[in-house]
């Protein structure tokens, strides 16, 4: 969190599986405990903009939605998905209540034609570790009479996998309100590499901004939502799958993605990876 010592905009943190001390017991008080710490830290140590309206959101182990107006037309939701696939931490009812608010909060900003991000843990689409069947494991801990090996914690490990009964639920239900909002941006972590998906194929995508992108007619999967994942900022796992295609991915090292919006209502997706202690740019498009 140091980088932040000096650093005169905003920044937020979202918690994810491991912050809930990925489905052990006592993960909602530790990622409260987290949360608090991080909130205190920034107002103590940095120059944040927002240090005194709070860093790290949802807070007190609530799923969100968090709702923060980064400018007139753009706004950020903020979401804990981990909060959905703990054990024992949600009801059927209660997650319904989350994704009515959800809708709302996005219905909102769609009206008022504001843009959208969404930032959260879990990805919607992954070619990742975490996109992997695990058979014959993952067949035997979901629908084993006993439920063996669930209890022997196979539960927790498999329910951060996008194949799982509890995360296939959440992406269904994320997916089917985002439907309604085309043009969100989701962003999330959990798988160590970068990956992007937009709904219409790109071509020359490292030419310049200006010149590289056409959007086609046919939607693609989730009509016109766009979604990143960039969670290789601390270590790289490689990709693998090919559950889906994405425009852009990468797992040859470090990185991240920046978002830029434009005067004139586009906005700018790059990827960076660090060659020889200078950041490089590896993927560029405009929409």
């Amino acid at each position: 969190m140091s980088i932040l010592n000096n650093y005169k905009g905003s920044a937020f943190f979202v918690p994810g599986n491991h912050d809930w001390r990925i489905g052990k017991l006592n993960g909602k008080k530790a990622v409260i405990q987290e949360g608090n710490f991080v909130d205190r830290w920034c107002v103590e140590n940095t120059k944040l903009k927002n240090k005194d309206s709070g860093i790290f959101f949802p807070g007190e182990g609530n799923p969100g939605p968090v709702s923060i107006s980064l400018s007139p037309v753009l706004k950020l939701v903020l979401i804990d998905t981990q909060w959905w696939l703990q054990p024992f931490e949600a009801n059927r009812y209660e997650k319904n209540f989350f994704l009515m608010q959800l809708d709302s909060v996005l219905g909102d900003a769609s009206s008022k034609g504001e843009k959208i991000i969404i930032a959260a843990h879990h990805p919607l689409f992954s070619n990742g570790r975490h996109s992997k069947n695990r058979q014959p494991f993952r067949f035997l801990n979901n629908y084993s009479p006993l439920q063996i090996f669930g209890i022997l914690g196979l539960n927790r490990l498999f329910a951060q996998d996008l194949q799982q009964p509890k995360y296939r639920k959440l992406k269904t239900s994320l997916l089917n309100i985002f439907e309604k909002y085309p043009g969100i941006i989701y962003a999330a972590g959990h798988e160590h590499n970068l990956q992007f998906k937009s709904p219409s194929p790109l071509k020359n995508n490292n030419q310049s901004p200006e010149n590289n992108f056409t959007m086609g007619s046919k939607p693609v999967n989730n009509g016109d939502d766009f979604f990143i994942v960039s969670g290789s900022g601390s270590k790289v796992t490689p990709l693998s799958e090919k559950k889906y295609s994405p425009e852009f991915s990468f797992d040859k090292g470090p990185g991240f993605f920046r978002i830029d919006f434009t005067g004139n209502g586009k906005f700018i997706v790059s990827a960076f990876t660090p060659v020889n202690g200078k950041l490089e740019k590896i993927y560029n498009a405009i929409f």
